[in-house]
């Protein structure tokens, strides 16, 4: 145990530091004229009070001001506070989990004083559906109103967020910060409000005049920024960033419309030239000269992009060479094809694992997979293919104009999201099962009821894909395989999704009995019939069959073993059970 004249620990204390209770970590002296407290020695190592802070963690700081008790989220805020008061070594780690994240000014004002500012709420509304709080300014903000909020909190903020919305199952209540901005820019010109901020979400916020109160938080430590762009006069902030921000690794830039994104094309390749570090970047649309500086950076991992440059050539390929040489992420969603095609190209020398289609239903998949099996046969490992509408009957695609992408011999991760003609049957999921033998997860959905795909299909990919984790399509369950002896048994697989796949009362049990005698360990069965009286009842009878699954796996195991038990004469039947 611990001597506090000595300092040291004794040997014969073996029990885990979890386990010692909480009076051995602060244990007061012998003598009761020096009534002081003496920290136990393992409270000094920063890592293990990082580990008991970790259990303290507040999931979100939501704005609490104003806000009825029946409102306040259950995070462990209170407990943050008080360790914070506890002890010197839990002062400034408390604080900073306290203060890491924050979703509004509501905390940060209520460390000003009292008399600064106030928060206008009918108290009769907090009790309705949807409410509001108005902050208001009642006096001029001095230099001394922020020592203590800089000296104490403002450094330990790392996200921040202008989510203006509180909500949960109660009540809605709106936060209003319009006037706090405009007092705040006066007097802090420069921003920096929190000028250790590494994370800034300005993607909501109640007035539109609002957006160019953004500077009131930009700092040089900077790197990860969202926002959108819903007027012209906002994408002049872009231009601004790179000075503002000159270490952004991850941003995320929206526009309101297409055409507001051809109107700031200027500002938006100011900005995307001023990037030199930039790990992850989402953008609605890229010009030749942006689209070259991005190509050229050694740091790119990450790339979405909803439109391309038309005028993109054979030339801009030939004169440049290992472009996008990190890039392993891509995303497009671009109604341009040649301009697609000419950017998966440009990746020819980088090794992308992720690759993202979104496309108009009326243009051709194959030209696309072509180029990208070219380039990327063996480094893919994640595709999504799918449209940028809800698919229509007017508007389908065959099993022939995916089949470049069974050249993509490690894919991993598959999800195709198409209005699938009736060539998708179990012979093309044989053949994607046999090219893919590292699938861990398949999605197929678009052909509704009119599915040819069977629950045969399953047995050709427990054979070929030992890896597989989760299989979600429709079923056409006009066929039920029976679950006979020497059907592959699968462990992996968890999920099994049926998507919009009808199913009838007396067909409940023959569907358990066939998917757990093949996958034991499944459980859940997922399904997307959610509204209506009729959708309700199928959801019900899948729901049925998840139920019924591992009940018949445990029949089965209590019936081997009994078998085996016996003299083993019938264990060739069990398997039918």
């Amino acid at each position: 145990m611990y001597d506090s004249h000595s300092g040291k620990v004794s040997k014969r204390i073996r029990a885990p530091l979890c386990r010692l209770p909480l009076f051995t970590l602060f244990r007061p002296t012998s003598s009761p004229q020096f009534p002081r407290v003496y920290m136990h020695p393992c409270l000094a190592i920063p890592e293990l009070v990082e580990r008991i802070l970790s259990f303290l963690e507040p999931s979100n700081n939501y704005d609490h001001h104003a806000v009825p008790s029946y409102l306040e989220p259950s995070d462990n805020c209170t407990s943050l506070a008080v360790l914070a008061h506890t002890a010197r070594i839990f002062h400034k780690p408390a604080l900073a989990s306290l203060w890491r994240s924050q979703t509004g000014l509501s905390n940060i004002l209520r460390s000003l004083p009292p008399d600064l500012c106030r928060a206008d709420v009918d108290k009769r509304d907090l009790y309705r559906r949807d409410s509001k709080s108005v902050f208001r300014i009642l006096r001029p903000i001095e230099a001394s109103d922020w020592e203590r909020a800089h000296l104490y909190y403002a450094s330990h903020v790392r996200e921040f967020s202008n989510q203006p919305t509180y909500t949960n199952r109660y009540s809605t209540i709106r936060f209003s910060y319009s006037s706090i901005y405009a007092v705040l820019a006066l007097s802090f010109v420069d921003g920096g409000i929190f000028p250790n901020l590494t994370h800034l979400d300005w993607t909501a916020y109640d007035e539109d005049n609002d957006f160019v109160r953004i500077h009131l938080f930009l700092a040089l430590t900077l790197t990860h920024i969202k926002m959108p762009c819903r007027e012209p006069a906002h994408s002049a902030i872009l231009s601004l960033l790179p000075q503002k921000c000159p270490s952004l690794k991850d941003v995320v830039i929206s526009f309101g419309h297409e055409e507001l994104s051809i109107v700031a094309s200027n500002n938006t390749t100011k900005f995307i030239r001023g990037l030199f570090c930039v790990e992850s970047l989402t953008i609605h649309t890229l010009n030749m000269v942006s689209l070259l500086h991005l190509a050229r950076l050694s740091s790119l991992r990450y790339l979405s992009v909803r439109g391309l440059p038309d005028a993109l050539s054979e030339a801009d390929l030939a004169s440049n060479v290992n472009l996008f040489p990190s890039l392993r992420q891509l995303e497009i969603r671009d109604k341009h094809m040649p301009s697609t095609i000419r950017l998966l190209e440009m990746c020819s020398d980088a090794a992308l694992k992720s690759f993202k289609l979104e496309i108009a239903p009326s243009l051709s998949l194959g030209p696309f997979l072509s180029a990208l099996t070219k380039s990327q046969r063996s480094s893919l490992t994640h595709l999504e293919i799918g449209t940028e509408r809800p698919f229509g009957d007017d508007h389908v695609f065959s099993f022939e104009c995916l089949r470049p992408t069974l050249d993509l011999v490690n894919l991993v991760d598959v999800k195709i999201m198409l209005n699938l003609e009736s060539d998708w049957n179990d012979e093309a999921v044989r053949q994607m099962a046999e090219a893919w033998p590292r699938l861990r997860n398949l999605e197929l959905d678009g052909f509704g009821g009119r599915s040819l795909t069977t629950l045969r299909c399953l047995r050709l990919l427990a054979r070929c894909c030992p890896e597989l984790e989760n299989v979600s399509m429709n079923f056409n369950l006009w066929i039920i395989p029976a679950a006979t002896q020497g059907t592959p048994v699968h462990s992996r697989l968890r999920s099994l999704g049926v998507r919009r796949s009808m199913i009838s009362t007396s067909q409940t049990i023959g569907v358990a009995r066939f998917i757990s005698a093949m996958f034991p360990n499944v459980k859940t069965v997922e399904n997307h019939w959610y509204y209506g009286e009729r959708e309700k009842a199928i959801c019900s009878l899948w729901k049925e069959v998840e139920t019924w699954i591992p009940a018949l796996v445990q029949v089965r195991e209590e019936a081997k073993s009994w078998a085996l038990h016996s003299g083993g004469c019938i264990a060739q039947d069990i398997d039918v059970i």
